[in-house]
């Protein structure tokens, strides 16, 4: 299966804007198919040369673990021969494509570089050096899993693939979009995930931001790397470069599951750490969306208990409490499956890109959770989740529910549209929604 950010890798690469980078670095987690992209970017030059009545070879070398490395001279005419540091002569050429899986490429001559492995600073920090643009392969999305299941259950009997469907949607929901656990007939078994979590400490998933370690390590297990698309408002970065297709990212929990998990573990071995890092977390923008995801369980967590909660109107700027009796948490994929009629529910998507919001009262209760003070309305999801309302709802309440921090100058939100630009009209539902700051005190952790 031909993912679509093997596609968009390919165009960003090759893309005739950027030929004055030829060092290549794409990086990613462990067992999302970065060999696979190897193969499919050699292909692609082979065709595209042969279109263009080019003739000119490759230079492979696979990863070798422990062993020596070996090297692969791919020639057009599809001949090929090997050797441990060869090829001089070939590398040499500025139009040669030198390929490295897994480890720092060396003796790679004039030629172009493309590097894919793990993202482990010591692989690529010399290649970085030698003016290597890093870019970013996202680990498989839902919709790409299933695209993939369908297909492979297609040469299956119908109950030996009701049970691989099951199956694998089930470990998708707790390893998240690594395809080596969760796409084989015997998809991944939870117990090794639940052992990566029981050994996370506080401080080496802070210490991940920028850098996961390799197949050994248990943090590319817990933590994801989730690819950020381009920002319409921000189109080149600081020192006035354009900014890449898959060159922004965050780090992300594997999944809700994970990060439910994780932040019960922090609560109960690490409360005062955990504490501290939700508070001093604030002024450190690379710790953002870690500090966000686990302010998120927090909130969720006290939410779901009830209480009497600070609140504060974001056109009026009028204040008051929201009392909330104890909600019954209900897990659902998608919007057709909440039911707003019935009181008293909390209703939290196992998707974490729910477009729009993070969690729904019933019946007219709308949550983001958020650590920052610049987020805004995607105002599409808010429209199809407000869309679910029971008719005697009344107008739909849009919560930000912020941490004690800036709870008191958090301001009226912004409305993006489906391409990521500010809206300037509205749907009229969303419209009429009222907007409010909800106080989550960090400090009664």
């Amino acid at each position: 299966m031909v993912r679509e950010s093997y596609e968009g890798l390919f165009d960003v690469i090759t893309d005739a804007a950027n030929t004055l980078w030829t060092n290549w670095i794409v990086t990613g987690n462990p067992g999302i198919g970065k060999t696979a992209f190897s193969a499919y970017f050699l292909y692609r030059i082979f065709r595209q040369n042969r279109e263009n009545n080019v003739s000119l070879p490759f230079v492979y070398e696979p990863a070798a673990g422990k062993r020596r490395a070996t090297r692969y001279l791919l020639r057009a005419d599809g001949s090929a021969s090997y050797s441990h540091h060869g090829f001089e002569d070939t590398l040499r050429n500025e139009q040669v494509w030198f390929i490295a899986d897994a480890h720092s490429p060396s003796g790679y001559g004039s030629a172009k570089v493309l590097l894919v492995t793990s993202r482990r600073r010591p692989i690529y920090r010399e290649l970085r050096k030698a003016h290597g643009r890093l870019l970013l392969m996202p680990v498989w999305s839902e919709l790409e899993i299933e695209a993939y299941l369908q297909r492979s259950a297609t040469s299956m009997a119908t109950r030996e693939a009701d049970a691989y469907l099951q199956a694998a949607r089930s470990a998708f929901l707790c390893w998240g979009g690594i395809a080596r656990e969760v796409l084989p007939l015997a998809a991944a078994d939870v117990q090794a995930l639940r052992a990566a979590i029981t050994k996370c400490v506080l401080h080496n998933v802070i210490n991940s931001v920028g850098e996961l370690a390799g197949e050994q390590d248990i943090s590319h297990r817990v933590l994801h790397i989730e690819v950020l698309p381009l920002d319409p408002n921000r189109p080149v970065d600081e020192c006035g470069r354009r900014i890449l297709p898959y060159s922004r990212d965050r780090l992300r929990f594997a999944s809700k599951w994970v990060s439910e998990r994780v932040f019960q573990m922090f609560r109960t071995e690490e409360r005062d750490r955990l504490r501290r890092f939700l508070s001093a977390a604030a002024d450190n923008p690379e710790h953002a969306s870690l500090r966000g995801q686990l302010f998120e369980e927090y909130a969720s967590n006290c939410l779901q208990t009830g209480g009497t909660f600070p609140r504060r109107h974001l056109e009026t700027g009028v204040g008051d409490e929201l009392q909330l009796r104890p909600l019954t948490c209900i897990n659902f994929r998608q919007l057709t499956e909440i039911d707003l009629s019935i009181p008293d529910r909390y209703y939290s998507p196992t998707n974490r890109n729910l477009a729009a919001v993070d969690a729904i009262i019933s019946p007219n209760v709308f949550l983001q959770m958020t650590v920052s003070r610049s987020h805004p309305v995607k105002s599409e999801g808010l429209r199809l989740a407000i869309s679910r309302m029971p008719q005697q709802a009344g107008p739909a309440v849009l919560y930000f529910v912020v941490p004690s921090d800036i709870y008191p100058t958090f301001p009226r939100r912004t409305h993006l549209g489906v391409d990521g630009r500010v809206l300037e009209t509205r749907p009229a539902e969303v419209d009429a929604a009222q907007q409010f700051a909800l106080c989550i005190d960090i400090d009664m952790l």
